[in-house]
Parts: C-alpha cells; structure tokens; sequence
C-alpha cells in the first residue's frame, strides 16, 4: 500500500497544478453522483453539474461548459453556461417521446483557457430509455 499512497499524493500534486486534469460531476440535486440514469421516452430528469478536480484557487475564473448528445431523440440543456470550479449549475436531459429504449451516452465538458493554457474536465453519463 505504500505504492499506493505516493501514487495518491502524486496525483493530488498534479491535479493541484492542473496537470491531472479534472473532471465533471453529474448527479440529482443535493445528491452524490451518478454515472447512469433512467428516463422513459417523452420524460425528463434534473441534475447537476459541477466542474472537480480543479479548485477557485488553482483555477481562477469560470470554465465554459458544453453538453452534447449525438442521439437525436435526447436533448441535454445546460442553462448556464460557465462556472466556476467546485459550483454546480443545472442540468436537463430530455428523452423525446418515440425515442428507442436503450442506453445512451452523453457528454458534458469544461474548458478554461487561461494565461496560455488549456484546462478541461470531462463527464459522461449513461442515459437508459425505459418504457
């Protein structure tokens, strides 16, 4: 486990320099995160998002946020569209009625570019359409 515990720390350094990257956390409101979610056609569901692995502090400013989905019978919207590292903004997705029942993945990305550099956290989440 000593390994394992350089490696942690090692990683925490990165991230705390933003060499690591970050990531996008998805989850419902007031609730921990989630990588799959349930809609039945012609529904919705409210999240949230927030941008991790990135702090105010390492990372002044806000990041622009993009949600996309390649499916045409699922449509995610993102209100607001920058945010600060650590805040979470909402997030809707939207299953057309008539939609296939299946799983789909869609995406939500951050970008800061600042001082030269590009920043960016990165979140997926399974969308699985039920009758």
């Amino acid at each position: 486990l000593p390994a394992l515990a350089v490696g942690v720390r090692d990683i925490g350094v990165l991230r705390a320099t933003g060499c690591a990257g970050g990531y996008v956390v998805i989850a419902p409101a007031g609730g921990r995160s989630v990588s799959e979610v349930d809609i039945p056609a012609g529904g919705s569901l409210d999240l949230t998002v927030r941008v991790g692995g990135y702090t105010p502090k390492s990372n002044p400013g806000a990041f622009a946020l993009r949600a996309e989905s390649e499916i045409p019978g699922i449509r995610v919207s993102l209100p607001q569209l920058s945010v600060p590292a650590g805040r979470t903004v909402p997030l809707r997705e939207t299953v057309a009625p008539g939609t296939p029942l299946n799983a789909y993945t869609v995406g939500v990305q951050g970008v800061q570019k600042r001082e030269g550099r590009t920043y960016e956290a990165t979140g997926t989440l399974t969308v699985n359409v039920r009758p």
